[in-house]
C-alpha cells in the first residue's frame, strides 16, 4: 500500500505541452562544439489516449538553410502525456510548462543533423523548462546504437 501511495505522489502536477505559439532556435552539441541546426515549430495535431491517460500529439517541422537557396526541412511527430489537473491539450499548448517530450514511435520521423542534412531519427527525448521554455534533448540519428547528440531548443520570435 505504501509503495502504491508513493507512486501516486510522484506524479507531476504540471501541465505538459509544447508551446505551439513559438518557434524554436535549435543548437546541436557534438562533444564541445555547438552547431546551429535551424528552426523548429510544432502544432497540436490531436488529443488521443486510453482509459488511463491521454496524449497530446504534435506535428512538428524542423528546417535549416543549408546554403543560400537550399532549404532543408524535416517532419516529426512528438507525443506528450497529460497530467493530473491538466487534461486539455488545446488549453495547455499555448504556455511554457515543465514537461517531458518523446518522439512518436510509429512511422518514420526526421530531423536535421550536424551536417545540415535531413536524417532519420532513431530516438528523441526532451525536457521543457516551464520558466523559460527551453527544451533540452538527446537525439540519435539512423540507429538506436548511434552516437547520441544533445540539442537545445530555445524559444524565438517574441515568446
Amino acid at each position: 500500500m505504501a509503495l502504491a501511495f508513493a507512486a501516486v505522489m510522484s506524479v507531476s502536477g504540471s501541465a505538459m505541452a509544447i508551446n505551439q505559439a513559438c518557434g524554436y532556435d535549435v543548437v546541436l552539441k557534438n562533444g564541445l562544439r555547438k552547431i546551429p541546426a535551424g528552426k523548429f515549430a510544432c502544432g497540436l495535431a490531436e488529443q488521443s489516449g486510453d482509459l488511463w491517460r491521454d496524449d497530446c500529439v504534435f506535428a512538428c517541422k524542423w528546417g535549416v538553410m543549408a546554403a543560400p537557396g537550399a532549404a532543408v526541412s524535416a517532419n516529426l511527430i512528438l507525443r506528450q502525456a497529460t497530467t493530473l489537473g491538466h487534461f486539455d491539450c488545446d488549453m495547455i499548448s499555448y504556455q511554457f510548462t515543465d514537461s517531458d517530450i518523446c518522439m512518436d514511435s510509429f512511422g518514420p520521423n526526421y530531423g536535421i543533423d550536424t551536417k545540415w542534412q535531413k536524417a532519420i531519427l532513431a530516438s528523441f527525448i526532451a525536457m521543457e523548462d516551464g520558466e523559460n521554455g527551453v527544451m533540452k534533448s538527446v537525439l540519435r540519428y539512423y540507429s538506436p546504437l548511434s552516437f547520441a547528440l544533445t540539442g537545445t531548443f530555445t524559444p524565438s520570435g517574441g515568446c
